[in-house]
């Protein structure tokens, strides 16, 4: 089985039609999930923001200078 994430508005008239539909065919399972079930735990908003702060102060690599370093290592062992 295929699993997909879909958000939806609960104030959309078109969005609760289309939700009211969906209901209706036998081969789709739905369920309701919260907004609270998408927040991030204490660490996981730490990390975030950790990798933010990164960002601002130029502490990054770009996507050739990571495969450099990569390849880098890889030969030398």
């Amino acid at each position: 089985m295929t699993r997909f994430t879909i958000s939806i508005s609960e104030y959309d008239d078109k969005a609760k039609a289309l939700m009211e539909y969906l209901k209706t065919l036998d081969f789709i399972t739905i369920e309701e999930m919260s907004a609270n079930e998408y927040e991030l735990s204490e660490e996981e908003f730490e990390a975030v923001n950790r990798g933010l702060k990164d960002i601002d102060e130029g502490r990054v690599y770009s996507d050739e200078e990571v495969k450099k370093r990569i390849r880098s290592k890889i030969e030398s062992f």
